[in-house]
This record gives structure tokens, C-alpha cells and sequence, in this order.
């Protein structure tokens, strides 16, 4: 059976590493400055003309943006000098979402921690100088 000392000790070490963990996450959100929210894929599909090269499987191949425009779901091609600049702005979402999720964590942890910290330190109360009334 671990030692109350101990695993006390354990959760305190634990949780003094948290705060630069929780900075380190935050420092990845901060730093972002433009965002769009979506992600850009490779797509390869056929016209449909028949004397194409993509129908004898050569595929034309296109840069493509999936995002939320209005409220629905949309896909959109990219080309020419926008491109880069939307690749950007999607990879710059995504970071900002996995130093959300990390600080999220961070946090979590952290509350969990302080309760289980708090169940090994509680004492139960003396007990009670039992007076006869009468």
C-alpha cells in the first residue's frame, strides 16, 4: 500500500511541472495571428471526357480547401498565389486547436490532481469528548 507521504509527494511534483506545461500550450495559441479554419488535401479525379489522359487513369490532380463558408460545409480549389497563403492559414487552425486541446488537458489534470491531493491530506476529525447531559 503506497504511503500517504508518498503519493502525496508524487501528485505535488506532478503538479509543479503542469505550469510550464500550460505555458508552453498557451505560447502556441498566442502566437498564432491569422486563422481558417478548415483543411487543404490533394484531390485526384477524372473530367469525364473521353479523350482526356485522365480517363486512361492519369488523374488531374488539384489543390482543395474543406471549410465551413456560411454555415455549411464546402469544398473550394485553390490555385495560383492564394494557395500558399490558405495552406498557411489551415496549418496556423490547426496548431491553434492542438494548443487549445493541450492547455485543455493541462487544466484537467491539474483540477484532478488537486482532488486526489486533497483525499490524502484530509484528516478525520478527533473525536468527540462525549458529555453525559442530564
Amino acid at each position: 500500500m503506497i504511503k500517504k507521504e508518498e503519493r502525496s509527494s508524487r501528485i505535488r511534483r506532478r503538479l509543479r511541472r503542469i505550469p510550464a506545461e500550460l505555458s508552453e500550450a498557451l505560447a502556441g495559441v498566442l502566437k498564432q495571428r491569422a486563422l481558417l479554419r478548415g483543411y487543404v488535401y490533394r484531390s485526384r479525379r477524372r473530367c469525364g471526357k473521353p479523350s482526356c489522359h485522365c480517363a486512361k487513369g492519369e488523374r488531374h490532380e488539384a489543390l482543395v480547401l474543406a471549410a465551413h463558408f456560411g454555415g455549411k460545409q464546402t469544398t473550394r480549389s485553390l490555385s495560383g498565389s492564394g494557395a500558399d497563403k490558405v495552406v498557411r492559414l489551415a496549418k496556423n487552425y490547426r496548431a491553434f486547436r492542438e494548443g487549445q486541446r493541450r492547455f485543455r488537458r493541462g487544466v484537467q489534470e491539474a483540477l484532478r490532481l488537486i482532488g486526489e491531493l486533497e483525499g490524502w491530506l484530509v484528516e478525520a476529525p478527533p473525536p468527540s469528548a462525549s458529555r453525559s447531559r442530564r
